[in-house]
Order: C-alpha cells, then sequence, then structure tokens
C-alpha cells in the first residue's frame, strides 16, 4: 500500500511558501518512515507525469508550479485559497493563517485519491497532525494564532457525489 502514494512537493508561490511545503514534505516523511517503516516517495511537481497520475494516489503540498500535472489537477478540484477565503465543495472559510487537508478523488482517475495540504500563506503553513486519518475526516482546517498554536477550525465529510460538505463526527 505505501509504494501507491507519492508525495508531490509543490515548488510555486513565494519563496517563503516554498520553504514551509519543503519542511512540511520533510515531516511528513519522517512520520511515513517510522510509522510505516518504509520511505514515503517524494517528487517535485514539475517531475509529475501522467503515469504518476494515472497510477499513484498523490499527496501535493503547497502550490504547484505553474503549468505543471499537479497546477491542472489543483484547478480541477473544488478547492482555491485566496484573499484570505478558503473554498472547498460549496463551503466558504475566512481564514488568517490557516492549513487545510483535503481528500478527493482523482479528477483523471477516480480510482485513486489527491491529498492537498494547501495554506493561505507561509505563516500557517504548520501541518500540527500528520496522522490525517485519526480524523475520519475528507476535510480538515486548522487556524494558527499569533502565539503559533494551531487549532482545529473544522472537519468534514463530503457527500456521496463529492460536492458538498457535511460535519463529520467530532
Amino acid at each position: 500500500m505505501a509504494d501507491s502514494f507519492i508525495l508531490v512537493q509543490g515548488t510555486g508561490g513565494t519563496r517563503e511558501l516554498q520553504l514551509r511545503s519543503e519542511q512540511t514534505a520533510d515531516d511528513i516523511q519522517t512520520y511515513w518512515k517510522g510509522k510505516h517503516f518504509v520511505n514515503l516517495r517524494r517528487i517535485r511537481d514539475d517531475e509529475v507525469t501522467s503515469d504518476t497520475v494515472k497510477n499513484m494516489n498523490l499527496v501535493l503540498i503547497g502550490p504547484a508550479k505553474s503549468g505543471t500535472l499537479p497546477e491542472q489537477i489543483l484547478d480541477s478540484l473544488p478547492l482555491t485559497v485566496e484573499n484570505n477565503l478558503l473554498k472547498i465543495g460549496d463551503y466558504r472559510h475566512l481564514v488568517r493563517n490557516a492549513l487545510a487537508a483535503v481528500l478527493y478523488p482523482n479528477p483523471d482517475n477516480p480510482q485513486r485519491t489527491v491529498v492537498v495540504i494547501a495554506s493561505d500563506n507561509h505563516r500557517g503553513f504548520y501541518l500540527p497532525e500528520f496522522d490525517l486519518a485519526r480524523y475520519g475526516a475528507d476535510v480538515v482546517i486548522w487556524e494558527r494564532s499569533v502565539t503559533g498554536q494551531s487549532q482545529l477550525a473544522g472537519q468534514w465529510n463530503w457527500d456521496d457525489q463529492w460536492r458538498k460538505l457535511v460535519a463529520a463526527a467530532p
């Protein structure tokens, strides 16, 4: 199972956001190795091929570089983060220093999944929990306070059509 996942580090956005994306990818790899006793394969967004998209479950970290396959995937997902507004499906959340982890079927191969880990800025790009499965949710949002503490802002699951969010059990 571990060999069907690939960590894709985004190389778009500001230099600060690229550094936070890289650190988050490092942290996820360390967590994965400790939990599963195998390395999690990792590539940059500009190294993703159509075969990668077709055959792998993708974990996309940070903003994708313009013109890459991950950018095309992100553009087709019901997820945007801009101007302090996080849009996921029909849900809107005003954010400041927030991080979202979103699970969605891969639009190019519904037999595979895409997990997107994205933030509105580099100050919010701290993943406080690496075992996302423990939440039992498809979407988890944390907000980071000015003191550097991350708090759970909400967790949801997708409806049967993967269009609307419904509250996940706490």
